[in-house]
């Protein structure tokens, strides 16, 4: 498993082969034992024939699923140690109790109490919710969570409230806001056994794609009612943490019932929860109130554009708080993970050591980049966590760090890595080259050529 992750070029039948004989000789010489029909050397050959059948069972098992946790849908989204795996398991167990106990207790006290007041029920529900997203965050052993804007000024009057939409952590973050939120959720949700009844109290509405007109109907109310209504008009998460095309549905139900719209940025939150994992993440993410939209006169299509532009420019600015902390390093040290100890220790004492490391990203400008002899991309990766629009071309002779780069890489759609020589190679057109700790490996007449081709 560490070959086929690290791209190395061992033969692991050939491996596995081995250890599958060694065992069975093993096993077969012991088991002879008990023939000789002697009471000792039936018992040493029994006990050793056991133990050494069960270490290889054990040996075929247990690490192949262990590495398929580990190295999580082979390291797409880094490599989760133990501590943020157990964090966000605890987390859903947190969530799991808090939606049960709301289901058994919390909503038929409800009832008793607010038996012919749906809002006043409504509300406490929200209140649960909210409190519960908020005990989370305050919770948290690890990470930090910065909330720009977001005071109850902000949400005074009801709003059309959009997200980008990176992971579900989006949704606890929406939900730590001062306001009263619903959302509009899809069959599987509103029908959930834990889920469903908690959220039918809360106010949520349905879509099914068939119910369209009830769905603008209960939006309309929303609003009317002083709730404010959360959209993610991507329709999915990003992998990337670009944000997509905006649909214009929430667009569209904020103009029919004359509100505003509110453009609410999540900044680097897949850190924290991946958009397939399960584990709570060294994370540095902002979530940023941005100034509302006017809706009356506007085209919804147009709104939609201008909404994802503005958030696209608030991005850059959220990046570079998200990247001021010490977190940076923890995540681009966690994608080396397994690549070996030569490797892990070298980024390790890089990250440590090297101003550069921490400097870089104030020296490149953003563009195409051409890095010339990337090594094992630890430089690139620094500049592309830290802007979404810097992307690079990588050239390297040693194969084996051009592995590790490709593994490594925070942005795979932004960031190649070739194998080649740089004396040789022909240079794509690029904005900016990189040559760092490289020159020296040539004489001066190769490093004069290499400048001037760059």
């Amino acid at each position: 498993f560490l070959y086929r992750y690290k791209e190395q070029s061992e033969d692991i039948g050939v491996a596995g082969g081995a250890v599958t004989i060694s065992a069975a000789t093993a096993i077969a010489g012991f088991v002879a034992l008990i023939a000789a029909r002697h009471p000792a050397l039936s018992s040493i050959g029994l006990a050793a024939g056991i133990v050494i059948g069960s270490g290889f069972v054990a040996a075929v098992v247990v690490p192949p699923l262990a590495m398929r946790v580990l190295l999580w849908e082979n390291g797409r989204h880094g490599t989760p140690p133990l501590r943020t795996m157990f964090c966000g398991l605890t987390g859903i167990g947190f969530f799991g109790l808090a939606l049960l106990w709301c289901r058994a207790a919390l909503l038929p006290w409800l009832k008793v109490r607010y038996p012919d007041d749906a809002a006043s029920r409504r509300k406490a529900v929200q209140g649960f919710l909210r409190n519960s997203c908020r005990a989370l965050f305050k919770y948290l052993p690890y990470g930090k969570r910065i909330f720009l804007n977001a005071g109850p000024q902000a949400f005074a009057k009801p709003a059309v409230i959009v997200c980008n939409h990176q992971s579900v952590i989006d949704i606890i973050s929406a939900l730590n806001l001062p306001a009263n939120i619903r959302m509009v959720v899809k069959p599987w949700v509103w029908n959930s056994f834990f889920m469903g009844p908690v959220i039918r109290e809360a106010g949520y509405i349905l879509t099914d794609g068939e119910n369209t007109g009830e769905m603008f109907s209960g939006a309309e109310a929303c609003l009317r009612e002083g709730d404010f209504l959360l959209f993610f008009p991507e329709g999915t998460r990003s992998d990337t943490g670009q944000l997509s095309r905006f649909r214009k549905g929430a667009f569209e139900i904020a103009a029919r019932a004359g509100a505003e719209v509110l453009p609410v940025l999540m900044c680097e939150t897949r850190t924290c929860i991946p958009k397939t994992g399960f584990w709570v993440g060294d994370h540095r993410f902002v979530v940023s109130v941005m100034p509302r939209l006017q809706t009356a006169g506007r085209d919804t299509g147009e709104l939609a554009r201008e909404a994802r532009r503005l958030m696209e420019e608030e991005y850059e600015n959220a990046l570079a708080i998200v990247c001021d902390g010490p977190e940076l390093f923890k995540r681009i040290r966690s994608r080396y993970k397994y690549l070996g100890p030569y490797m892990e220790q070298y980024v390790y004492w890089k990250l440590r050591l090297d101003p550069l490391c921490r400097r870089i990203s104030e020296i490149v400008p953003q563009g195409t980049i051409l890095d010339l002899g990337q090594g094992c991309g630890l430089l690139a990766n620094l500049l592309a966590a830290r802007s979404t629009r810097r992307s690079f071309i990588g050239i390297d002779y040693d194969a084996e760090k051009i592995a590790a780069a490709r593994r490594s890489a925070v942005a795979p759609e932004r960031m190649k890595s070739e194998v080649g020589n740089i004396l040789d190679a022909e240079f794509p057109e690029t904005d900016t080259v990189l040559l760092i700790d490289v020159l020296h490996y040539w004489p001066p007449a190769d490093q004069e050529k290499i400048l001037r081709k760059a």
